[in-house]
């Protein structure tokens, strides 16, 4: 599921949740989980709609909670 907002350089953010936190394919908890997101790892914000923020980590892209991120205030860099 393509994200509603669109986020031009994405935000860095790091997972705060203990256990990991599961990559949806889409904005909620009813979507299939892709993968677990481990504590501590770092993602990157691409996308946003309604709670649920769109990002890539490993390469995978997916959906997980805005709930569980801490921003760490980088931003991609643009080519």
């Amino acid at each position: 599921v393509e994200p509603s907002i669109r986020i031009e350089n994405g935000y860095h953010g790091i997972v705060n949740s203990e256990g990991g936190l599961n990559l949806r394919c889409g904005p909620g908890q009813d979507y299939d989980i892709l993968m677990v997101v481990p504590e501590g790892a770092e993602v990157i914000e691409e996308g946003w709609d309604n709670g649920w923020i769109y990002i890539r980590h490993d390469g995978q892209y997916g959906w997980i909670s805005t709930e569980y991120i801490t921003p760490t205030g980088e931003v991609e860099k643009g080519p």
